[in-house]
């Protein structure tokens, strides 16, 4: 059986927050029910290994929605050199996270 990817999450989690976006704001409990998924999902993606920079960049969108709960995922790039900005909470997970991956990562590239 294949392992869950970021990419993966990732996909799931866009398809997540579309839902969550689409509900009517009359129904709370439906928009609280698809909040939770996409935090829900977001901490999945931070702790999950990222095998491509590009991966790493997913991780990172999904720990700053996390933290931040960006009701857009556009909102995200504008953050771009602001991280002094954020809050202290999930970030701080995705990126010891991310850290590992790099570390891995480097690791793989060393001759042997």
């Amino acid at each position: 059986m294949r392992k869950t990817t970021v990419a993966d999450l990732y996909r799931r989690f866009e398809a997540a927050h579309a839902a969550m976006m689409a509900v009517p704001s009359p129904d709370k409990k439906a928009y609280r029910y698809r909040v939770s998924r996409c935090y829900r999902l977001a901490e999945r993606i931070c702790v999950t290994p990222a095998t491509t920079l590009d991966e790493m960049v997913l991780k990172t969108k999904a720990g700053i929605f996390s933290s931040r709960g960006a009701d857009h995922l556009a909102e995200l790039d504008k953050l771009k050199g602001k991280i002094a900005a954020l809050s202290v909470g999930d970030e701080l997970t995705c990126l010891a996270s991310l850290r590992d991956d790099l570390q891995r990562m480097k690791a793989s590239l060393r001759p042997k």
